[in-house]
């Protein structure tokens, strides 16, 4: 038995070796044998053995990091050269495996963007807002069924009641076409927040609270407000000593954007013949809605705490991140500071900011705990469809999407110039070149390609894709507009030319 066992470990240890092409073990192993040390022989095999099995697990490793140079692909066919700056982060299942930046911080400077970049978030900030809101819930200082008048007697909401979580999931019928927030924005800088509340007080809500979605940044102007009331503090400190601090985020700051901030890249934004300029910060004391600078590495740590609950309960986080009801019992894609898809297959939860000069886009997949990051410093850029396809490839799927091919009869049909039902100065213009058509509003320079599920439905991937966009006609086939439908919105854009 010995010597059988003996034969066999030599010999399989002689074959792994001489894969290894080690002339000084191959010889203490005919030394070993000669002297039928088993012992050591073992020792021997286990060692040979052992380097097969490190390897293995270093290969799955290396095809699990592998993606990296599909991912620089993908970036950089979605960004032209000319994205200013861009800072990227993804993580899974609690390891960061993609961090780079690309581009300047800084034009005139000439300075390149890293991962201690600082960037604007935008609406990212509401997330802030809405777990500071429950972390208050929490320690039963606030109570979502709150009636909004507690905090703010004299605002108007008809014959309604506006609760705390109408304001959370934008479901208050509060509106955000403010025509004082448009006419007056050079002035806005030095408003307190009580004179911006006053602006909207009394505007006739927009329908029943809790019957639809209507996106609305006043509704984080009043919940920054409450937060304020509730825990004594200003909004700011508020924030810096219950998340910032503990956290070390030591990037992070809410401040308006003529604060000195050390690492912050410029904001940059593009005129109407796609020129890059400096953005001018007009800024509206609205820190609640859209306050926050971060850098990536910092945001990841916030992602971290609120996904292992040291912000607040499962139970609370769960209502911030699953979809509000209405009162019919439909769901919106919205929770508590938190947009809630599917993606072509994957669920995630993310949110998107835009302030003057930043573009950022976060989408976690909390079935395969993969988080992606976008931070910008160029606001007539939106990087949801990057976004969604780097989440599909971090997790490990395919990214199924095929595109129909329409008719170009068809498509020169859907050419010309259509008007926003409820923006009087917004139009849209679409073109056709090269057999596709392209999408301009009048508020952008950009042109966005458009793809179409069928003849009749269209999505982008640049922005806008989680929405269905379909072409009316009239009984006779004539193109009269077309509808925008998702996330609890209605709304029609008219053909005029």
């Amino acid at each position: 038995m010995f010597s059988t066992l003996h034969y066999i470990v030599t010999f399989y240890t002689f074959v792994t070796l001489m894969k290894k092409q080690s002339i000084t073990s191959l010889l203490i192993i005919l030394l070993l044998y000669k002297m039928k040390n088993m012992i050591l022989l073992l020792m021997l095999f286990a060692n040979s053995f052992l380097p097969i099995f490190v390897f293995a697990q270093k290969t799955t490793k290396e095809k699990f990091w592998g993606v990296e140079n599909t991912i620089d692909k993908v970036i950089k066919d979605h960004c032209s050269n000319d994205s200013i700056g861009i800072s990227i982060l993804i993580a899974k299942k609690g390891t960061i495996f993609y961090k780079k930046a690309f581009g300047k911080s800084n034009i005139e400077l000439n300075t390149l963007v890293s991962s201690q970049t600082v960037f604007e978030i935008g609406s990212i900030t509401k997330q802030f807002t809405a777990l500071a809101i429950l972390k208050l819930v929490q320690e039963g200082k606030i109570n979502l069924k709150d009636d909004l008048k507690k905090y703010f007697p004299n605002f108007n909401t008809g014959n309604y009641s506006i609760t705390i979580e109408h304001l959370l999931s934008h479901t208050s019928g509060i509106t955000d076409d403010v025509k004082e927030f448009d006419d007056n924005i050079s002035q806005l800088k030095n408003y307190s927040k009580n004179q911006l509340i006053s602006l909207f007080k009394n505007i006739s809500l927009k329908f029943e609270p809790g019957t639809q979605f209507s996106y609305s940044n006043p509704s984080y102007l009043l919940l920054e407000s409450i937060i304020e009331q509730v825990s004594n503090q200003s909004f700011c400190n508020y924030l810096r000593t219950n998340f910032f601090e503990p956290l070390q985020m030591k990037n992070t700051f809410i401040e308006n954007s003529f604060a000195i901030i050390p690492n912050k890249a410029e904001g940059y934004e593009r005129d109407s013949t796609g020129k890059i300029l400096k953005c001018r910060p007009d800024y509206i004391n609205n820190n609640g809605a859209g306050g926050i600078a971060t850098t990536v590495d910092d945001y990841y740590k916030w992602h971290t705490a609120v996904f292992n609950y040291k912000i607040v309960s499962k139970e609370l986080l769960d209502k911030a991140t699953m979809p509000y009801l209405l009162k019919n019992g439909e769901p919106v894609n919205y929770g508590f500071g938190f947009e809630i898809h599917d993606a072509f297959g994957i669920p995630i939860i993310h949110h998107g900011g835009r302030n003057f000069g930043y573009n950022a886009c976060e989408i976690y997949n909390p079935k395969e705990d993969v988080l992606v990051l976008i931070l910008n410093n160029q606001s007539m850029t939106d990087f949801l469809s990057l976004g969604t396809i780097l989440t599909h490839i971090a997790s490990g799927k395919r990214y199924n999407f095929k595109e129909a091919k329409v008719n170009e009869k068809i498509l020169d049909k859907y050419t010309g110039t259509y008007k926003w039902n409820d923006v009087t100065d917004q139009k849209v213009t679409i073109t056709k070149q090269n057999g596709k058509l392209f999408f301009k509003d009048s508020y952008s320079p950009q042109r966005s390609l458009m793809r179409f599920n069928n003849d009749t439905t269209f999505f982008f991937y640049d922005y806008g894709f989680m929405m269905t966009n379909t072409f009316l006609q009239d009984k006779t086939g004539k193109i009269i507009g077309f509808n925008v439908k998702g996330n609890g919105e209605n709304f029609n854009a008219k053909k005029i030319e």
